[in-house]
């Protein structure tokens, strides 16, 4: 008995350094590159910095999602102004402790029916979901701190603890912090989204029937009789009641605009099954997980009970999944984590079993519950090393990118500073207003909040831009029109009112539909073209200054000389100008000239006085079909001064 106490120790100790080894990888990789934070997170954290600010949801900015996200997305934006570090980092030291909370739930449930007379029989398996939890930790990078992602990791311990005590017959007085504590994190959990109240129900319906069939209670445990469940429903009808506080403003925003167009526009990014299952390396895998841990979980149904409510809950994650029919692999990520945690319950039921064989050889026994333990932390020891390896020796060989001009401190990889960040910081200062818009929330963010600059706007991305698009080109209907209208003239209000130092417009569908309604002749008079960003198609609007534009006698000199080989810097400084127009200005006659020349009847050598009188002329001519297409440069602005 005491070799087998011992035994059991060694196991433990060696399974939570295993565990400890795959959070140390995970939490690691973030500290190699700080700047990394996935582009919803990002915006979501943008909204908590403005709540923090007295900003209103909704009335003041505008999103598709519940608010319980933006609440959630304060912390750290709290945490942000406490510490002078990169606010992706302390977002990402805010998810692990979200984690670890969960963690510590299901520790709480382990002990608390370990301690139980008549515990049961699989209680051990939450050893090996530990360890499942702690490898799917290690491998988020992008989708960590999602709302899936905080769900799943949430709403779990309350499962487990819903499944435990319908599996006991013990009398032990219950535990009523652990149920108010399981309670409350389900609560945050299935609040992010509506239908995330699905994967409750449906687990409850199961219990329900698992609970007959195993008539481990003789049928007189009801579900309304846990304490747990009775807070869960309590949290939630005052989360409902909550949105009584909201202005009508607001209320009328989430449910008369943000709600319906998210049901009717959703259409812009759904794609076929088949992409959604395997269109990516990510997709795929997860399909293959759900196919593994489906199949195995069929022959090892009568070893455990505890496999039921896991399928069910990996089945209602698959179904809705394809039901949405959207490729984003955070959609999948809940799928991808029941996959994995009723993986590892199967493995431990298949080790369970070889320990069951090995009993009649006992040297074979003690050997392999031994080398197993040591074997599983051996490897996670050697793949967290060698991460560590790699992450040093990237560092190590790239140049280093200050975080100063984002008001933090320390430093990162230059190959974490995307484009448009770096543009950011080059035309902008700290606390600027910057207006993105795209089709999604990237190329704006992560950049803009990483940058420490504020939204230029109420429209903190432009997802809603495409699909009022769509919606008006599939139904004809004349209120999608005056919708996106709408939303083309507020987005002209914020830019005149809110001076953002840049606007960063999406070429395509996205450009067509603010340059059909004279968005840049009425509201981007004050800025002036940087032309394509070469990223995402993202093109640059600068906010004017009165050195950014030459008198109008010096432009064709300034043409001359930029043509001639003088650097626009030192050009800039000469002449006061910016060196940024200079830059543009040069972009544009090269461009002309090189069409120009390609045109020719003859072909051949064109003099260069020539050239500049040409380009100069082609430069006119641009001007017309640039008013066409709504785009302001600096030469039309100081063709209309005149």
């Amino acid at each position: 008995m005491r070799l087998k106490r011992l035994l059991t120790l060694y196991s433990f100790i060696l399974l939570a350094l295993s565990c400890l080894s795959l959070l140390l990888k995970g939490l690691g990789f973030f500290f190699f590159h700080p700047l990394i934070i996935g582009n919803d997170q990002s915006v979501y954290l943008a909204m908590g910095q403005l709540l923090l600010k007295g900003w209103i949801p909704y009335r003041d900015f505008f999103d598709f999602n519940l608010p319980m996200i933006i609440y959630l997305s304060s912390f750290p934006a709290l945490l942000g102004k406490l510490f002078p570090l990169p606010i992706s980092l302390l977002f990402t030291l805010s998810i692990y402790l979200w984690f670890l909370l969960a963690v510590s739930l299901i520790l709480a449930i382990y002990i608390r029916f370990r301690e139980s007379k008549k515990s049961p029989k699989d209680l051990g398996l939450l050893l090996y979901i530990l360890l499942g939890f702690a490898y799917f930790q290690s491998e988020q990078i992008i989708d960590l701190g999602q709302r899936e992602y905080l769900f799943v990791i949430g709403f779990f311990p309350f499962l487990l603890l819903r499944y435990f005590k319908d599996s006991t017959t013990s009398e032990k007085k219950d535990n009523e912090a652990l149920n108010f504590c399981a309670a409350l994190m389900a609560f945050l959990a299935l609040s992010l989204k509506p239908y995330f109240v699905l994967y409750w129900l449906v687990s409850e319906f199961v219990l329900s029937r698992l609970r007959r069939w195993q008539n481990v209670t003789g049928g007189k445990k009801k579900t309304f009789n846990s304490t747990e469940v009775l807070w869960l429903c309590l949290f939630l009808s005052l989360y409902g009641l909550h949105f009584l506080l909201y202005p009508k403003a607001a209320l009328d925003v989430l449910l008369g605009q943000a709600l319906p167009l998210y049901a009717a526009g959703m259409g812009w990014y759904e794609t076929s099954t088949l992409a959604c299952l395997g269109g990516t390396p990510e997709n795929f895998t997860t399909t293959l997980l759900f196919c593994l841990s489906f199949i195995f979980a069929i022959p090892l149904l009568r070893r455990s009970a505890l496999i039921v409510p896991l399928l069910t809950f990996n089945l209602t994650a698959f179904a809705l999944f394809i039901f949405f029919s959207t490729s984003w692999t955070y959609r999948y990520l809940p799928c991808h984590f029941s996959s994995l945690i009723l993986l590892s319950v199967e493995v431990g039921l298949v080790i369970a079993s070889v320990f069951q064989m090995l009993k009649p050889l006992p040297f074979a026994h003690l050997l392999v519950r031994l080398l197993l333990p040591l074997g599983m932390l051996s490897f996670c020891l050697q793949d967290t090393f060698a991460s560590f390896q790699k992450w040093t020796k990237e560092r190590l060989t790239s140049p280093s990118f200050s975080h100063l001009s984002m008001g933090a401190l320390g430093d990162s990889s230059t190959r974490e500073v995307s484009p448009l960040l770096r543009a950011i910081i080059a035309h902008s200062q700290k606390g600027d207003a910057i207006i993105s818009i795209s089709t999604g929330v990237f190329p704006g963010y992560p950049p803009i909040v990483l940058a420490n600059r504020r939204p230029g706007s109420r429209y903190l991305h432009g997802m809603h831009v495409p699909m009022l698009d769509q919606c008006l080109g599939e139904t004809s209907d004349l209120k999608y029109k005056e919708k996106l209208d709408r939303v083309v003239t507020e987005y002209g209000d914020d830019i005149l009112k809110n001076k953002p130092a840049l606007v960063f417009i999406q070429g395509g569908p996205v450009f067509e539909v603010f340059a059909s309604r004279d968005f840049f002749r009425k509201y981007m008079g004050d800025y002036f073209s940087l032309g394509d960003l070469g990223f995402e198609s993202m093109k640059v609007y600068k906010l004017q200054k009165s050195k950014d534009v030459p008198a109008t006698g010096q432009e064709l000199l300034l043409v001359k000389r930029l043509l001639a080989g003088e650097k626009p810097e030192s050009l800039a400084a000469s002449a006061g100008v910016s060196s940024i127009y200079l830059r543009s200005l040069l972009q544009r006659t090269e461009a002309a000239l090189e069409e120009l020349l390609s045109n020719a009847a003859q072909g051949g050598e064109i003099a260069l006085m020539e050239e500049l009188k040409n380009a100069r002329l082609r430069i006119n001519e641009l001007e017309g079909k640039l008013r066409d297409t709504q785009t302001i440069q600096v030469i039309q602005k100081k063709g209309k001064s005149k």
